[in-house]
Order: C-alpha cells, then structure tokens, then sequence
C-alpha cells in the first residue's frame, strides 16, 4: 500500500511538471504574439522568437554598451511624409570601470550623460542639445534597477533643470518628467549588426517643462554588452525642450560598435 502511494505521488509531480512546463511554452507563445503586433513598425522579421525571462543583476551590461561607434537606422513617419536617415552614437568614458559614468554622444550635436549607483542601477542624469543651447539636468532618472525581473514595473518622479549651455549657472526652464517602465521580457532580435538576446523595457511617459507637455509610450530592447539594438518612439525629443511629433520614430542597429580611442573619433 505505501509503494502504492508512493508511486501515485511520483506519478503526480511529473503530471505537474509536465503542466507547468506546458503553461510556460503557451505563456512564452502569447506573449511573442502580443508583442510582434505592437512592435511591427520595426518590420516583420527583427522582433523573433520570446526566451525565458531572467533577472538583471548587473543593468549597466545592457544599458551602457562598449566605447565605440554605433550606427542606427531611423526611420521617421509623420502625416505627409516617411524619411529615413543614420544616426551614429559613440561612448567614450576612459573611468568607466572605476566609476561607471559614461557619455553617450549621438551626431555630434547630442550628448547624454549615465551613472550606474553603487546598488547597480542605471540613471539618466542629464541631456546635452548643443543645437539648441540647452543642458538639462534630471535628479537621477531610473532607468533598468537592478535585480529588475519579467513582468517587474518601477515609476520615476525626476526635476528637469534646464540651462542655456552659455549661461551654465543661470536657469532657464524647471519641469517634471514622470515615467513608468515595465521589464516586457526576453526575445531575440534581428538587426542588420546581428542576432541578440535581448530584453524589452517599456515605458510610459510625461514630460512637462517650459510650454511643453507630452505623453507618450516608448519600446526599447537592449542586448548585454551591445545596449540599445532596436527602439520605436512617438516623439522624437531633443533635450526635453524641442519635440517633433510623429506617427513613429524607429530605430535599428545597423552595425557593432568599432572601438575608437578618442572621444570625438566619431565620423
């Protein structure tokens, strides 16, 4: 009788195993589904297969990428018109391991600046548009926490500060930037720089600064080691003083970064 038991017991754990296991190939299933329509303005074939969620302990291997240049296709959609144009990103930050500070440097004429905290997780803390003469300053914006999981969802409150690149000391306009992000989860991703496995964070924004408002939704997936591989954005936003509203803003990853050893080595 209790061999009897036993055995109906054994029997048992593999039927929920069995289960769970099935559950778990459906739910992976629905949720590629689910984001290969919102994400098709990417293209029928970047976004492939979903892969099972992990914990990110350490954010800044997927945010901040390696020192080099990174070139990007953008395609830009508004009512009249679709123009696509390159864009190339080159980070440079000789103490990046000592201090995990970085710069991101996009065209020249766009700088953002990144910390890792000493938990591990990744900020935004300013944006640079020399076009327009402004620095924005942000009280540390979150953008992947550590430890983040699928299905995790985490809100930042940040100040901006704006000031005029002339007068660094001199405010020009104050506002908020609320924002609410969600670990989507894991997929693989084609681009034309090569197959990644990479998360997708979303996030759901409002920006309010000067006589600007905006709400928006953003998708952006990250590769570890690589950082940003593919991206669609409503608005396109420069410092979080000038706004261009389109119907998509879309953006690939086009090759690898190629090492550079000085800062402005990007042509």
């Amino acid at each position: 009788m209790l061999l009897k038991t036993k055995s109906s017991e054994f029997y048992f754990i593999l039927f929920l195993i069995f289960f769970s296991n099935q559950l778990l190939a459906e739910e992976v299933v629905t949720r590629a589904a689910h984001f290969k329509k919102i994400l098709s303005p990417l293209g029928g074939n970047v976004v492939g297969k979903a892969l099972p969620g992990i914990v990110i302990n350490d954010p800044y291997k997927y945010i901040s990428g390696k020192p080099g240049k990174y070139i990007y296709q953008i395609i830009l959609e508004d009512n009249k018109n679709t123009n696509t144009k390159f864009e190339i990103h080159g980070e440079y930050d000789s103490k990046m391991d000592e201090s995990r500070k970085w710069i991101l440097k996009i065209d020249h004429d766009f700088i953002e600046e990144w910390q890792a905290d000493n938990k591990g997780n990744v900020h935004l803390v300013a944006q640079t548009d020399i076009d327009s003469g402004y620095r924005v300053v942000l009280t540390p914006h979150l953008v992947l926490p550590a430890g983040a999981y699928q299905g995790q969802r985490w809100e930042s409150e940040s100040s901006l500060t704006a000031y005029e690149i002339l007068s660094p000391d001199i405010i020009a306009y104050e506002g908020k930037l609320l924002s609410t992000k969600v670990y989507e989860g894991r997929f693989e991703v084609i681009t034309p720089a090569g197959k990644f496995e990479a998360i997708l964070i979303s996030d759901e924004y409002a920006i309010n600064i000067g006589a600007a408002n905006i709400k928006d939704k953003r998708y952006t997936f990250y590769a570890p080691d690589v950082g940003k591989i593919a991206e669609i954005d409503g608005f396109h936003v420069s410092a979080f003083l000038v706004f261009h509203k389109r119907s998509n803003e879309v953006k690939v990853l086009m090759t690898l970064p190629q090492t550079t050893d000085e800062f402005g080595d990007i042509d």
